[in-house]
């Protein structure tokens, strides 16, 4: 009896993962925000997975107009001290 009673107050935790699902993170993203992305994306969204690369790809498409323009501020916008004009 006593082992039927420590049984039922065992619970089993089901298994979660620590990794996010970023292929409905990026999906959502680019469905919602960036719908002009989406035909330069669609071949990651179709995997069933993404990989490391794929993330990185997607992350760089959707964020490559957004660096050219903060590029182009931060040049705009540089200074520098006498030191390092001589």
């Amino acid at each position: 009896m006593e082992k039927i009673k420590v049984m039922k107050q065992q619970r089993v935790k089901p298994e979660v993962s620590n990794v996010p699902n970023y292929k409905k993170i990026y999906t959502d993203l680019i469905t919602t925000k960036y719908p002009h992305l989406l035909k330069s994306c669609s071949s990651f969204l179709r995997k069933d997975q993404l990989l490391a690369y794929d993330i990185i790809k997607i992350s760089k498409i959707i964020t490559e107009k957004g660096d050219k323009e903060a590029i182009l501020f931060n040049s705009k916008h540089k200074t520098y001290d006498l030191q390092t004009y001589l």
